[in-house]
């Protein structure tokens, strides 16, 4: 199954299947895209393996505790505050999901100090007043700036 380093247990496609999983910023935490990296789109007969059968094969080595825990190793090596705020970064900079966006935009806040307790409470000072009164009330302001 090729060379196994004595420290890790790895072959050296296992290995780098392991580098490219936990730090590669292309295939970050994609097992199927860390497998084709690694190990190619063809199986050991030559043939090219499918998406599906790769996806399976991938998911095997991370079910792997060798592999695991290498991954593990090289997370702590990789992950750092550098890599923390780029992803954030990341996170802030899409414009597909806002929900995520803002809970990043928050967290980014807090980190640089920019976070404040403080909570904002709507009072309406007018709270008796039916929606008519209130129409009339803004028209009247309306007419005023006019």
């Amino acid at each position: 199954m090729g060379n196994i380093n004595k420290k890790t247990g790895l072959t050296l496609k296992q290995e780098l299947f392991c580098k490219v999983y936990a730090s590669d910023e292309e295939y970050f935490g994609n097992g199927t895209r860390s497998y084709l990296k690694a190990f190619g789109k063809y199986g050991r007969n030559g043939k090219e393996r499918s998406l599906n059968c790769i996806g399976t094969l991938s998911f095997a080595l991370l079910q792997n505790t060798k592999i695991l825990k290498r991954i593990r190793e090289l997370q702590d090596i990789y992950m750092n505050e550098i890599v923390a705020d780029k992803e954030l970064s990341f996170v802030i900079l899409q414009r597909n999901e806002l929900n995520p966006k803002v809970k990043a935009i928050t967290e980014y806040n807090k980190l640089r100090g920019r976070h404040s307790s403080l909570k904002f409470e709507f009072v309406d000072p007018h709270p008796k007043l039916s929606d008519e009164e209130i129409i009339i009330k803004i028209q009247e302001e309306i007419k005023k700036i006019k």
